[in-house]
């Protein structure tokens, strides 16, 4: 007998529309993407299309699970189709926005991201992941406002703020990018980005081992982090443990191996440890990978110079201008990490120890070949770069007489003779090497050098424009074209070339010293206050950023505190005699008229034919009452500067003085004579 329940029961089924055998592959295949299982969900949603052709959300998922294994090619044709079947699904817009980022097309991105945000305005991860793409482009204030509308629909969405950091870093705000990667880490303690957000920001800091903590944290969340490699490896290198850096950066390469930045990064630590076989290869495998990055190429030329390979640093040098080059947040924390990227070039005190082996290598080459110009050419250039000008000086002679027609060893020749004080011969120098290339940057600079301690601005100024025009990235250059303009008296077009150098180099502690100095001559002294401490804080040795602040409370008459910063000048750079001149006159306002004598001594030590030396000692004398030495200095003191009428007027009264007996109104240099210790040429 049929129960009536059971009868009932059949009837409800008849009425339930039957599962398809498309619905049925569709579930599985989110069940099977729920669970990571990519691939299983692949072939479900595969079926499922078959079984209906015209299921959108089936080409959606089978979109998004391609993209999650990192088939970009494979998901945009199902992004295309499921868009055309359903024009006004938000999610497939989302998703394709999302894999022309991971394929760098941001402008794409960005364009679908939109659309995704117009069709669902509350659309929150669509304003995140445009706010990433922003922050890749450098608009960050466009990143900052997307983070904020949807901050404001979820407040509790860690990876609104950590988007938000990112685009504060970017911008420099580095308080701001802490406080929000901080706020990300309270709303989900396992927000692995926001590790690597503070990461860059204590890199940035130079609290490196507080950055490699917070990669740790990464790590240990998730082991295929390879970002948190990365950065580790940053801040090891920069405290000089290259193998833990070469571990992390080899791990990031096993994790990732199509990123090139890894290769051009552990390239850069193996150029440090003058393993160049090693560098090579590795910036050659960055460039196969990435060939539109400008940075792996620089790197590239400069490994190139080292190894005497001067035509191949010349074709990388080409090709690293013909790109634009605009470190993201994460990529200028990795610069940092060693002296080697577009704006930092492979500094000398970061391989000198391999000095010795090229010195080995070029003497087997001289001795094989005694008419091995290069060699000659290589040698003398790390002599010039050891200090050792007259070494430098005889081998490249010996390389110009081997072979006339190279214009690197008249140029190297040049930096030594212009290091040795021989400026005109330098300029000949740097001259030849012009005419024989008139395209390379540095013999312009090298001349314009010459120039400016010449005190021929004009000429100084011409030689840096065509420096300029040649590497418009050339931060040298720029900074000595302000130097040069300032010399002039050019304030305003000082100001810009150091503005232009300290955004090709924002660390280029020169710069801000040379800003700070225009500032205060500006007497806009609170302004200049900060440069100056910026330009100490990046190079406690830079002597210009203490004389700069020693300037500012001369001005003031404090003159104590002027003191204190130029002790810092004199012990930093004592056989400046500027520093001493100086000094000498903050000890005049103090009322140390010893003291101001003792430093005036050393400045005539130092620069016999310094008219200040005399000058500030004979103001010393005859604070004293000791005229008839007053008078013999400020004779001295005169006849080397016989334009200086004040110096005349102090003289003069000195006389009445002694005549009188009396004491009149003494003579203390302005702060216009006072500051005049602008270095010449930033090296």
């Amino acid at each position: 007998m049929t129960s009536i329940h059971s009868v009932c029961l059949v009837s409800l089924a008849m009425l339930l529309p039957p599962l398809t055998h498309g619905e049925d592959f569709a579930r599985q295949g989110k069940e099977a993407f729920q669970k990571n299982d990519y691939d299983k969900a692949i072939a479900a949603f595969t079926k499922a299309i078959k079984a209906n052709p015209k299921d959108a959300a089936s080409y959606r998922g089978r979109g998004k699970a391609y993209l999650e294994i990192d088939k970009y090619d494979e998901a945009l044709p199902d992004f295309d189709k499921a868009i055309r079947l359903d024009p006004k699904d938000s999610k497939a817009y989302g998703a394709r926005g999302v894999t022309y980022l991971w394929k760098r097309e941001f402008d794409k991105g960005v364009s679908d991201l939109t659309e995704a945000i117009r069709l669902d305005p509350k659309f929150v991860n669509a304003y995140v992941n445009r706010a990433y793409a922003y922050n890749k482009m450098g608009e960050y204030d466009k990143a900052i406002a997307d983070c904020n509308t949807a901050i404001g629909l979820e407040p509790e969405n860690s990876n609104c703020f950590v988007q938000r950091g990112t685009a504060y870093y970017g911008r420099g705000d580095l308080d701001k990018a802490l406080a929000d990667g901080e706020k990300a880490l309270c709303l989900d303690s396992k927000n692995v980005d926001a590790y690597g957000l503070l990461a860059e920001v204590h890199i940035t800091r130079e609290d490196y081992d507080q950055a490699i903590a917070d990669c740790g944290k990464a790590i240990r969340l998730d082991a295929k982090d390879n970002r948190a490699y990365y950065l580790r490896a940053c801040a090891y290198s920069i405290k000089s443990e290259y193998e833990r850096a070469i571990d992390d950066i080899t791990e990031c390469i096993h994790i990732s191996p199509t990123f090139a930045k890894s290769f051009n990064l552990r390239g850069g630590i193996y150029a440090l440890k003058g393993e160049w076989d090693k560098a090579l290869a590795d910036y050659n495998e960055a460039i196969r990978l990435d060939p539109h990055d400008g940075v792996s190429y620089s790197n590239r030329c400069q490994l190139y110079e080292i190894l005497g390979e001067y035509d191949k640093a010349d074709a990388d040098r080409v090709e690293a201008k013909r790109r634009k080059v605009t470190p993201s947040a994460w990529e200028r924390a990795s610069h940092q990490a060693i002296s080697i990227n577009c704006n930092m070039k492979l500094r000398v005190i970061s391989w000198r120890e391999t000095f010795p082996k090229v010195i080995a290598e070029c003497n087997e080459a001289i001795l094989q070949n005694p008419g091995d110009a290069e060699a000659f050419t290589r040698r003398g250039w790390v002599h010039f770069n050891s200090g050792n000008n007259d070494q430098a000086i005889a081998d490249l002679t010996e390389a110009i007489r081997l072979d006339s027609k190279n214009f690197r060893s008249y140029g190297f020749r040049a930096w030594a003779l212009y290091k040795k004080g021989e400026q005109n011969r330098a300029i000949a120098d740097f001259t030849e090497a012009i005419r024989l290339r008139p395209d390379h940057a540095f013999a312009y600079q090298g001349r314009g050098a010459c120039y400016l301690d010449q005190r021929n601005s004009k000429r100084a100024i011409d030689d840096f424009t065509e420096a300029i025009r040649i590497d418009p990235r050339d931060e040298s250059s720029f900074y000595q074209r302000g130097c040069a303009y300032c010399e002039k008296g050019d304030l305003d077009h000082a100001l810009a070339d150091c503005d232009a150098a300290i955004r090709v180099d924002p660390r280029l502690a020169p710069a801000y010293a040379l800003r700070g100095r225009i500032y205060a001559q500006k007497r806009q002294f609170d302004t200049a206050k900060i440069d100056f401490a910026q330009a100490r804080h990046l190079d406690p040795a830079c002597a210009a950023a203490y004389r700069g602040s020693a300037y500012i409370y001369f001005a003031k008459g404090q003159y104590d505190l002027a003191i204190s910063y130029l002790d810092d000048a004199v012990r930093l750079e004592p056989a400046v005699a500027m520093n001493y001149i100086n000094r000498a006159a903050a000890f005049l306002g103090a009322g140390k008229y010893d003291a101001a004598i003792a430093d005036s001594c050393e400045v005539i030590r130092l620069d016999p034919m310094s008219s200040l030396g005399y000058a500030n000692r004979g103001i010393a004398y005859r604070r004293k009452g000791e005229y008839e030495k007053a008078i013999a200095d400020l004779r001295e003191a005169v006849r080397l500067d016989p334009a200086n009428a004040r110096v005349l007027r102090e003289l003069e009264s000195a006389r009445l003085a002694a005549n009188e007996g009396a004491k009149s109104n003494l003579f203390v240099p302005k702060t216009t004579d006072f500051f005049k210790d602008l270095p010449p040429f930033l090296r």
